[in-house]
């Protein structure tokens, strides 16, 4: 139950990598070094379900991103399958 709830949390965080992120990043490592590190060991399996899902979800989705054209739309050229 508590997975539920916060699985969707966990996905954005991941997820959420933007300029501001990043100096975020980048002033906690210039203050704590490499004695974070080791949260490496915990993030990396969050991370790598992370990809494994929006991999699916694209794969189903039939879409790289949300509001792009899909394979077979107008826009592509490609004729439409109904």
């Amino acid at each position: 139950m508590l997975l539920a709830i916060i699985g969707p949390g966990l996905i954005v965080m991941v997820g959420d990598n933007d300029a501001g992120g990043v100096a975020t990043y980048a002033q906690a490592g210039q203050n704590y070094g490499m004695a974070l590190v080791w949260t490496l060991l915990l993030l990396i399996p969050v991370l790598y379900v992370n990809q494994e899902m929006v991999v699916r979800l694209g794969a189903v989705a039939g879409s790289a991103t949300p509001g792009s054209s899909s394979p077979g739309s107008a826009s592509s050229g490609a004729p439409q399958r109904r």
